[in-house]
């Protein structure tokens, strides 16, 4: 990912100026920076507010608000790695540690909406906190090694590969926890939903095996140094991904808003 020819010469104006021009090192991923903020906002904050039906909890918080705002730290960081990665070895690997932070922060966003969404109801409230606390502390320790550039080589890919996956894994406790309280597998509500959530997991896991595994330049040297390269692939993935859940957040929202938060003893 840090291995390209450098621009020792350039100063950082210039990396900017190449971002506008056909010739330009790399295919930024800055264009979806343009279209993403209608897609990425929080599924139904607007309506929560207005339904007397529900709760005055259930309005926007900062925490979710936060969680609106991730994705575009994602893009805009990705945007600035597309563009100056192309000064020197040392600038790589230090936008590209940047540019896995917002990945990773688009990633938290994921996390934190749907232990939102999945512990709802007021009754639950201290439940949501605390697992919304324990991802949190978990994003904080796994980005203290991440964001260190001297921690990029491809020695430490295994390392990378383990905390991605611990921290996913982590996701499997707040899961679990809301099976139960809705009753299991042969309730209503965890059949809608729980399909979607592996499907997530399925496009999250991919983007990590596509990433990680450097597929597919490392089967085809050469062929996918402009368009097709993993990178590439991996943001593309990461774009459906973030897609995915927002709907499933807007399907969610809306089955609260028809059943209300009583719908957990509802037979679907």
């Amino acid at each position: 990912m840090c291995g390209h020819t450098w621009r020792g010469s350039w100063c950082s104006w210039d990396c900017w100026c190449t971002t506008w021009c056909l010739y330009s090192t790399s295919t930024a991923a800055h264009a979806t920076t343009r279209w993403w903020w209608p897609l990425s906002s929080s599924p139904s904050c607007a309506t929560n507010c207005c339904t007397p039906s529900l709760s005055a909890t259930n309005c926007c918080t900062p925490s979710l608000s936060a969680t609106s705002l991730l994705p575009q730290v994602c893009m805009l960081l990705s945007s600035l790695y597309h563009t100056l990665n192309c000064r020197s070895e040392e600038s790589c690997r230090r936008w590209l540690s940047y540019d896995i932070f917002g990945i990773s922060a688009s990633f938290l966003a994921i996390f934190l909406s749907g232990i939102y969404y999945g512990f709802w109801c007021p009754e639950y409230l201290g439940v949501r906190n605390t697992y919304m606390a324990l991802v949190g502390c978990l994003f904080l320790g796994a980005m203290t090694f991440l964001l260190n550039p001297k921690l990029m080589g491809s020695e430490w890919d295994n390392t990378r590969v383990a905390l991605f996956t611990g921290w996913a894994v982590s996701g499997l406790l707040p899961l679990a926890h809301w099976m139960y309280i809705h009753g299991g597998f042969n309730h209503g509500i965890v059949q809608v939903f729980l399909p979607r959530i592996i499907v997530m997991y399925i496009i999250s896991g991919a983007a990590v095996f596509v990433y990680l595994g450097k597929i597919p330049e490392r089967y085809f040297p050469g062929r996918f140094d402009i368009v097709g390269s993993s990178h590439q692939l991996w943001h593309l993935i990461v774009v459906a991904a973030l897609i995915y859940w927002h709907q499933t957040g807007l399907l969610y929202a809306k089955f609260r808003l028809t059943y209300g938060c009583r719908a957990d003893l509802i037979d679907l």
